[in-house]
């Protein structure tokens, strides 16, 4: 099964945070943003920009590589 190519899109994660993050952002610059905004809001935690490089699920297979193919290491 070839791989599918999906648009990439960011998260800003916490590992001390509460629930799993749940907005894409669609570029790195306002996932920063919401970081930020977050890290001020609750002071002491980190935030993470965090960006997906494959997906598999599981049932029916699926793979998806996320980003472009000059992105990917060449070995």
């Amino acid at each position: 099964m070839a791989d599918q190519l999906q648009t990439p899109f960011f998260l800003v994660w916490s590992p001390t945070g509460e629930t799993p993050p749940r907005k894409r952002w669609p570029n790195q610059m306002e996932a920063e943003r919401e970081a930020e905004r977050m890290a001020n809001r609750f002071p002491g935690k980190d935030f993470y920009v965090v960006a997906p490089t494959y997906r598999v699920g599981i049932g029916v297979t699926v793979r998806e590589r996320f980003g472009d193919d000059d992105d990917m290491v060449p070995f």
